[in-house]
């Protein structure tokens, strides 16, 4: 039988937080309801952003916030076979044919060898994968993001990266590139986060209809500002 596996690739400053908490709070909820929402532990608690897998599998140089912070360290070779093992035990075991990753980090990944990581994780007969993108329009999504990236600043404890490993590159915007780098994976979900919010306030029921995933409790009380990479 297949298994499906929707990816949410962000991108950030998108109800990213709002969705990532939905999903943690609604996991057991969600089981029953045949989806397997795979997460990981943090502080002690669960988080369905998954940061350890976008840093396992985006390009060493590129400087996300979790690296610049030194929160988390680029993974070499061996420490990326272990995560690889340990996610595709998790991928394995999930008991749902309906499987549900996320983490928008991911919306950075541009080459060939992160996508060639990527199949790594997901290298299964039985998988049909569908990446979900959020997009919103481009001034609204650079002012959010630049404030982020503000806001982290005085945080980090290394330099930006250069170029494209640069966080505040126009490349960061270039929806077209995270569309063509998505697709190679399975059909492309895309959501618009402006159409959304204006129609219901909030980007989550919309969301969660894309990863087609049940809204067990109210949206509304999704509102999150959590800054996360």
């Amino acid at each position: 039988m297949t298994r499906h596996l929707f990816v949410h690739v962000g991108t950030h400053k998108t109800g990213t937080t709002s969705l990532q908490t939905y999903l943690t709070d609604n996991e057991a909820a969600l089981r029953k309801a045949g989806v397997s929402v795979v997460s990981q532990p943090v502080g002690g608690r669960k988080d369905a952003n998954l940061i350890s897998f976008s840093n396992a599998v985006l390009r060493p140089s590129l400087g996300v916030p979790v690296r610049l912070t030194k929160t988390a360290s680029p993974l070499g070779r061996w420490q990326r076979l272990k995560l690889v093992s340990h996610y595709r035990r998790l991928f394995g075991a999930a008991d749902r044919n309906h499987i549900v990753i996320s983490s928008e980090a991911l919306c950075m990944a541009r080459l060939p060898s992160e996508l060639a990581e990527i199949r790594r994780f997901l290298d299964f007969r039985d998988l049909k994968v569908t990446p979900v993108l959020c997009v919103r329009a481009c001034e609204d999504w650079r002012r959010s993001w630049e404030s982020h990236i503000e806001t982290w600043t005085p945080r980090f404890r290394l330099p930006f990266g250069d170029g494209p490993d640069d966080v505040r590159g126009d490349w960061y915007y270039d929806l077209d590139a995270i569309r063509a780098f998505w697709s190679q994976l399975g059909p492309l979900r895309e959501v618009d986060y402006n159409a959304a919010t204006e129609r219901d306030g909030t980007v989550l029921p919309t969301l969660l209809a894309a990863l087609d995933v049940p809204t067990l409790s109210d949206p509304t009380g999704y509102f999150q500002n959590r800054s996360a990479a």
